[in-house]
């Protein structure tokens, strides 16, 4: 996916100084939390849903991809594809809209990134934010 973001937020050395086993402390994830859920409500229901705001959600899912490319998590369902998609076609509509099928997808996707944040160790959740921020994006 496109990303409007295009500096990797982490230097290689706040990667390497996170926990390798620890997750990040939950106040280090709650704005992009909170930005997240923003944007997938004006999405669903603003009157004109802006393209920062599909970006958001998009920049989730590349963070997800970045993650399952690293083999870090797996999406054995297609979860994460399936919201990858969502997105992608909710870009290229008129107006940035979700589907029913593709709210559930990114539904479920923000669901599994706001579980994985509490889980998965900083240092991997990091990495993957800047591979997503810089590598070719999904859409």
């Amino acid at each position: 996916m496109r990303s409007c973001v295009r500096k990797s937020p982490y230097t290689r050395a706040q990667v390497q100084a996170a926990s390798p086993k620890k997750p990040a402390p939950a106040s280090s994830f709650v704005h992009n939390h909170y930005l997240a859920f923003d944007a997938l409500t004006a999405i669903l229901t603003g009157d004109k849903p802006t393209l920062q705001q599909w970006s958001e959600l998009a920049n989730i899912a590349n963070i997800l991809m970045a993650l399952c490319m690293q083999n870090q998590i797996s999406d054995p369902q297609g979860l994460i594809a399936d919201a990858v998609e969502a997105l992608r076609k909710a870009r290229d509509r008129s107006t940035i809209r979700l589907d029913a099928s593709g709210r559930n997808a990114v539904i479920n996707m923000l669901e599994q990134y706001v579980d994985l944040c509490k889980n998965i160790p900083a240092r991997s959740i990091k990495s993957a934010v800047n591979y997503a921020f810089n590598a070719k994006h999904h859409a």
